[in-house]
């Protein structure tokens, strides 16, 4: 059964996020959910879903409790009849939560970066209404059942959905895209995808060059792509004056960031996930359904997307786990897939295959519609709220 679902994210960026959501919701529609969104008028979001068909209603978004934006999404609600709330930010939680009180409408949360604790008062009071929890991981879903005052009956695991029309390997590619990068044949080449924060590991990246063996440094490629000329501005600094050492002199390569990035992957050998966390980076799966090995820190969901196997602090099924800010764990990483391609091979098909499996688009939108069903299932047989006090307790409890 399909349900009409109106997704709440009022965000200005347009990241990995965002980027995600509507896609998401794109392939709802495709599928033939009844979608709409609630978001910012002159957001990039706003213009996607509008572009793609998708009717948007505009937000205000002043602060986490707006009057207005509660009253314009319960009014949205009762008048178009949707049966499913879909919030995708922490701020659009409130609102959301706010909006359906009362109401047989179901709320689902998304999350998407690695939350703190929920557990105070005024959190406790909104937390405790959201009817599920979507994420991508089981670890961050541990962490969630301990930081959210909501039961473990309300966390579901569903796996980013990926449309794989796009992620096409070719050999011809490959060899175009490594001749204008001025890689050769026998060169390996890693790189980083993302915005230039520091949080992202780009320094330890580069600097991992400098750990490296010079047999193995002679033999390496590395490329940062994402650099935005009008952001980041002391990072690109630096490593414009970190590319001018003379030990790595033509060996890294900072590219902008790119709208399509299927080609540089193809180029690629190796993805590194130097973040110091991530909960559950988009950038590895799209880089595994381009068969690459990925070495990637040991923190957060990055274990469980690479497969770690017990026993074996580096290498797991689907790559390899490094500490994080440490450039000599990450020049370790390279230097054995460097030396070991037949084990960067045997990484790259497993990554594919999981990748390609646990991650379809089609998978994901069906296991969240089976959460709306349950969700609406559950709400529909729950006693009306609407009479519910707004006293808080001290102390919060799970559900």
């Amino acid at each position: 059964m399909m349900y009409s679902v109106l997704h709440v994210i009022t965000s200005s960026a347009w990241g990995g996020l965002e980027l995600y959501v509507a896609s998401l919701i794109k392939e709802q529609a495709a599928a033939g959910q009844s979608c709409a969104a609630y978001v910012l008028p002159e957001s990039r979001i706003a213009k996607e879903l509008t572009s793609a068909g998708i009717r948007v209603f505009h937000a205000e978004r002043c602060s986490h409790f707006n009057l207005t934006d509660i009253r314009r999404i319960r009014n949205i609600v009762h008048t178009e009849g949707f049966s499913v709330v879909h919030s995708h930010t922490s701020i659009d939680v409130w609102p959301s939560t706010l909006a359906v009180l009362g109401t047989k409408t179901a709320h689902v949360f998304s999350v998407y970066v690695v939350a703190m604790p929920k557990r105070d008062p005024h959190h406790w009071f909104i937390y405790r209404r959201i009817d599920a929890v979507i994420s991508s991981s089981q670890h961050t879903n541990d962490r969630l059942l301990r930081a959210f005052p909501i039961s473990s009956k309300k966390f579901h695991l569903v796996r980013y959905g990926r449309n794989w029309e796009r992620f096409v390997i070719s050999t011809s590619v490959r060899r175009e895209v490594r001749a204008q990068l001025h890689i050769a044949d026998d060169e390996v080449a890693f790189g980083v995808v993302g915005r230039l924060d520091p949080q992202k590991g780009i320094r330890e990246f580069a600097e991992s060059l400098l750990e490296l063996s010079p047999s193995v440094r002679e033999k390496v490629k590395y490329f940062i792509i994402g650099a935005r000329p009008d952001a980041d501005q002391d990072m690109n600094q630096w490593l414009a004056e970190f590319q001018r050492q003379p030990e790595i002199e033509g060996r890294l390569t900072v590219l902008p960031f790119q709208e399509d990035i299927v080609p540089y992957f193809n180029a690629l050998d190796s993805l590194v996930l130097s973040s110091y966390r991530e909960m559950y980076s988009l950038s590895v799966i799209e880089a595994m359904s381009m068969k690459l090995p990925v070495i990637g820190t040991d923190r957060e969901g990055t274990p469980e997307q690479l497969g770690l196997k017990e026993g074996n602090s580096i290498v797991a099924e689907r790559g390899l786990l490094v500490e994080p800010q440490s450039p000599k764990a990450i020049a370790e990483g390279v230097e054995l897939y460097v030396q070991n391609p037949a084990m960067r091979m045997t990484h790259g098909e497993a990554a594919y295959n999981w990748v390609r499996r646990e991650h379809d688009m089609q998978r994901a939108i069906d296991d969240v519609n089976r959460v709306y069903s349950i969700t609406v299932g559950r709400r529909t047989a729950e006693p009306d709220d609407s009479s519910l006090s707004l006293v808080i307790p001290r102390s919060s409890t799970n559900a």
